[in-house]
C-alpha cells in the first residue's frame, strides 16, 4: 500500500482492513529511501507495529498512528533522521514502546505520550540529540 505522489517520494497509507501486527518480510524495503509519510490512522484494528518495521527510512518525516495501537516494537522507527515530531497521544491503548524504538532519530524534537503508557524500553530515545520535549504529562 505504498503510493508515489511525487517523483522519488513514497507514502504508505493504511486502510481499515489492516489488523493485528504490521510487519514487513525481510528484504521488502525497496521504497524506504523515498518513504516520506506513513499514515496508519485508519487502521482501527492494528494493535502493534513490529520490530524494525520502519528502521532506516532516511526521508521519513511524518507518521500518523492508529488510535488502538498497543505496542511499538524494537527499533521500529530507529535511524529515521528526518522524523522531527512524534504524537502518540492519539493512541489511547498504547502501553509499550520497546527498546530503541526511536534510537538515532537525529531530528526528533518532541514526543507526546498517551495516558495509557506503562513501559518505555531501554534506549528508546537514545541518540536523539535534539529531543527537547517528551511530554509525559498525560501519563
Amino acid at each position: 500500500f505504498a503510493t508515489p505522489l511525487a517523483p522519488h517520494a513514497c507514502h504508505i497509507i493504511g486502510s481499515a482492513r489492516e489488523s493485528g501486527s504490521l510487519k514487513w518480510p525481510p528484504g521488502n524495503n525497496a521504497v524506504w529511501p523515498w518513504l516520506r509519510t506513513v499514515d496508519l490512522s485508519a487502521c482501527r484494528d492494528l494493535h502493534a507495529i513490529a520490530d524494525r518495521a520502519f528502521t532506516g527510512c532516511p526521508a521519513l518525516e511524518t507518521v500518523a498512528f492508529p488510535t488502538f495501537l498497543e505496542e511499538l516494537g524494537e527499533f521500529v522507527l530507529s535511524q529515521c533522521p528526518k522524523l522531527a515530531a512524534v504524537d502518540l497521544s492519539v493512541c489511547t491503548a498504547l502501553r509499550t514502546i520497546k527498546q530503541g524504538a526511536f534510537c538515532g532519530c537525529t531530528a526528533l524534537v518532541t514526543v507526546e505520550f498517551p495516558p495509557s503508557m506503562e513501559t518505555v524500553g531501554k534506549q528508546a530515545f537514545s541518540r536523539c540529540p535534539k529531543l527537547a520535549v517528551a511530554n509525559l504529562g498525560a501519563c
